[in-house]
């Protein structure tokens, strides 16, 4: 029945109505049977969107006309919601149906009350916001952006933590059904899940088991004690570990000093693992001093954590494309040094050496990389660099830099 793409369906939650969004400017409603209830006129460009409240009272549809329109499943036109300043994309109701949010690609998220109020508008994304998601409980809203990234915020605003890792625009959220889990998917190829808030959800733990304890008659008093400070040492450590991932550092060290020395189960060497493995997801979404920091901070906390050649690559080879080439030379000559053999890591240095002028350091590298690579394509663009380096010639170009990365 329509007359362009459609790129949304959604069922009433009774089940008894499905409305499908299309670039014919329209909403279609349908019985499950196929039967065409009736059509929703009044966008002036595609309708990207659509989503039902949790009572079936009200639908929603988001549009490229950079409005919102509320509708009645009669058909009646109960408002609409301007404001963005491009496309809407995608809307979604709260689990209590009070509140609905519209991403755009004005780059914002907009809180809405059902009257037409704006409540709130969530900045801090870098692109489009093409999805977004309440959790279970309404507690939290996710939103996926083209900028890589999936937020997480609270209901009034704050900006909870931000989900870096994918390497393309992620263009859908969904939180499981008990909103322990939340996943992304992406123009990478990739669906990625997410454990969040871990910090929030093992204090809810550690309140059960602290009620569970004082409840239950079998317990001894010095069980209780111990798993106290267990549960709160544990605690302590995961809040660590989520402050490390979003580049607070010192905070992060703070945290994991205080779990040591309420509990010595959990060691620095475990610290000084997590410390490395958030400062990695730090340099892979381009925050390098905090993730530098964390590599620093880690082999401080312990002397004996292994920091592999392959580790100081992924510093060296994300810094050198994103214009720290100078920066993270160090990275570079500590990977080398650690794994000579490697050819990619030696490929590196050579684009970081290239990058800061030492074209002939760089055509050194690069003519190992060649020697030592299968791969034929790789093979040919390097010698092409080489042969550029060798006329004086900087190969780099943004074009070059962007296909790298």
């Amino acid at each position: 029945g329509h007359k362009n793409s459609v790129v949304s369906v959604a069922f009433s939650p009774k089940g008894d109505l499905l409305a499908s969004a299309s670039a014919d400017n329209t909403v279609k409603l349908w019985k499950p049977d196929g039967t065409l209830v009736r059509t929703l006129s009044g966008h002036k460009n595609s309708v990207v969107s659509v989503a039902f409240s949790p009572k079936g009272d009200l639908l929603a549809s988001a549009s490229a006309d950079n409005t919102v329109k509320l509708w009645k499943p009669d058909g009646t036109l109960v408002r609409t919601l301007s404001g963005h300043k491009n496309s809407v994309v995608s809307v979604a109701f709260s689990p209590k149906g009070d509140l609905l949010a519209s991403a755009s690609g004005d780059k914002t998220v907009k809180l809405w009350k059902l009257d037409g109020t704006l409540v709130r508008t969530l900045s801090g994304h870098d692109d489009w916001v093409n999805g977004v998601a309440f959790s279970p409980k309404g507690d939290l809203l996710a939103s996926a952006s083209g900028d890589k990234t999936v937020k997480l915020w609270k209901p009034d605003g704050t900006l909870v933590r931000t989900l870096s890792g994918h390497k393309n625009s992620v263009v859908s959220v969904a939180f499981s059904p008990k909103g322990d889990l939340l996943a992304s998917a992406s123009g990478d190829n990739t669906v990625k899940l997410w454990r969040f808030n871990r910090d929030d959800l093992m204090d809810h733990a550690c309140q059960w088991m602290s009620d569970y304890l004082k409840n239950n008659p079998n317990v001894t008093e010095e069980e209780r004690g111990l798993c106290g400070v267990e549960a709160s040492a544990t605690a302590l450590f995961l809040q660590g570990e989520n402050l490390a991932v979003d580049g607070n550092i010192n905070e992060a060290i703070s945290k994991f000093q205080q779990a040591f020395q309420l509990d010595s189960n959990f060691s620095l060497y475990s610290a000084a693992k997590s410390l490395l493995k958030g400062g990695k997801q730090l340099i892979r979404s381009k925050n390098f001093d905090a993730g530098i920091l964390a590599y620093e901070e880690a082999q401080k906390l312990d002397g004996k954590l292994e920091i592999t050649g392959v580790d100081w690559n992924t510093i060296c080879w994300h810094g050198s494309l994103h214009e720290r080439a100078k920066d993270v030379m160090f990275a570079c000559e500590r990977a080398v040094k650690l794994v000579p053999e490697n050819g990619n890591i030696i490929d590196s240095r050579g684009l970081a050496r290239a990058l800061t002028g030492d074209f002939s350091g760089a055509i050194k590298d690069f003519e190992v990389f060649i020697e030592w690579t299968d791969n034929a394509e790789k093979k040919a663009q390097r010698q092409g660099w080489v042969d550029a380096l060798k006329k004086a010639e900087n190969p780099f170009t943004e074009e070059v830099l962007e296909e790298l990365k």
